[in-house]
């Protein structure tokens, strides 16, 4: 079976309830549907939904999850890249933190804006 992240709870729902059913077995009814995916308030900046944009989550990308390029956050970490409209600009401000962090030199963060810009040219939005 598969699904699109929309349709994984309704599937898997309907999965342990029918199991359930076929089974005999005298089970709560599934609770994924009423659930939530992100707990309301909480910080979590690997989750379902992109984070924030902000200084604290390129931080915790880079020193917890081993982003070391400028594509690294946009792209694979956050989705930066493909859910916000000024992702240009915020691409150049994850870059100069994460120059700050890296301790790269003015010619390391040009490096790595232009692979960004490259790798943006090619995926699609």
């Amino acid at each position: 079976a598969g699904g699109k992240l929309t349709t994984y709870r309704l599937i898997a729902e309907e999965t342990i309830d029918g199991l359930a059913k076929e089974r005999g077995l005298k089970l709560p009814r599934c609770r994924t549907a009423d659930e939530p995916l992100v707990e309301s308030g909480a910080t979590q900046f690997s989750g379902i939904v992109p984070p924030k944009f902000s200084r604290e989550a390129v931080d915790h990308f880079c020193r917890n999850e081993w982003a070391v390029n400028l594509d690294d956050i946009m792209v694979r970490r956050s989705s930066w890249h493909y859910y916000d409209l000024d992702a240009a600009a915020e691409a150049q401000q994850a870059a100069n933190w994460m120059a700050e962090i890296f301790s790269w030199t003015p010619e390391q963060k040009k490096a790595q804006i232009a692979r960004y810009n490259a790798i943006k040219c090619s995926q699609p939005l």
